[in-house]
């Protein structure tokens, strides 16, 4: 048996119907089955294998195989599972953090990056926002062989936002990161773009004390980027490393 919510549904449907089927993956829709468990807010727990499509915010999990079940992030309280494609144990909680300076409020379910002795790092992604777009194409000399560069063309855009947060011991988030992730279709181009921004360029110094010098040296040696989720992961388990020197 197969249990889906009547809003997932729909959302699988209207988005879906829009977009060619090579385009799906774009949608998280392909997603990876994983072994893996969740715990929903009536604190059952479920095993099985998971797919999780981070853009959509939605999990399904197979119990057996007449038995699939799709859950809509805001139903978790917790998700853990196997990323083959990052070669490593991801885990997910529900979490409401406050910033106790601008007594903003998140209420999402964020990943656990990385865990350490007086803070954390955790990441939670927004809402997927879809856009058509009528666009005009200017004539150039790559282009103007076509047919229809005269003409307008509806533009597919995908977008959505993640951010990166330091969660001191005491539960006081502080934002580092914020990613935007864009997926633009037409019938000229095809492009993914992402782009960051860091909030705090010192937050590094506050949280990593002594170690703070000697991950920069690494991030200046390895022309690594803090202003990407892979950057900024490469940072962590350098300190990581020198932590168990």
């Amino acid at each position: 048996m197969v249990r889906i919510t009547y809003i997932s549904f729909i959302l699988l449907v209207c988005i879906s119907g829009s977009i060619a089927a090579q385009e799906l993956k774009n949608l998280g829709i392909e997603s990876q089955w994983s072994k893996g468990s969740i715990t929903l807010r009536n604190k059952t727990i479920l095993k099985g294998e998971i797919r999780h499509n981070e853009v959509q915010g939605s999990v399904s999990i197979r119990t057996s195989e007449d038995d699939e079940q799709l859950f809509l992030k805001a139903e978790i309280i917790a998700l853990e599972y196997f990323d083959t494609k990052e070669s490593t144990t991801r885990q997910f909680y529900s979490l409401a953090i406050k910033n106790k300076e601008t007594e903003e409020e998140v209420n999402d379910l964020f990943e656990v990056i990385k865990v350490f002795e007086g803070f954390a790092v955790l990441s939670s992604k927004g809402k997927l926002q879809t856009q058509r777009q009528e666009i005009s194409y200017p004539m150039t000399s790559e282009n103007a062989h076509l047919p229809y560069v005269f003409s307008k063309n509806a533009a597919l855009k995908l977008s959505q936002s993640e951010q990166f947060y330091f969660l001191s011991e005491d539960g006081n988030p502080e934002l580092y990161l914020t990613l935007e992730h864009t997926y633009v279709d037409t019938k000229l181009y095809k492009y993914k773009k992402n782009s960051g921004h860091i909030f705090d360029k010192y937050i590094f110094s506050k949280y990593l004390g002594e170690q703070c010098p000697s991950v920069m040296q690494y991030v200046k040696k390895n022309k690594i980027k803090l202003d990407n989720r892979e950057g900024l992961i490469a940072a962590l388990n350098f300190y990581t490393d020198l932590l168990s020197l």
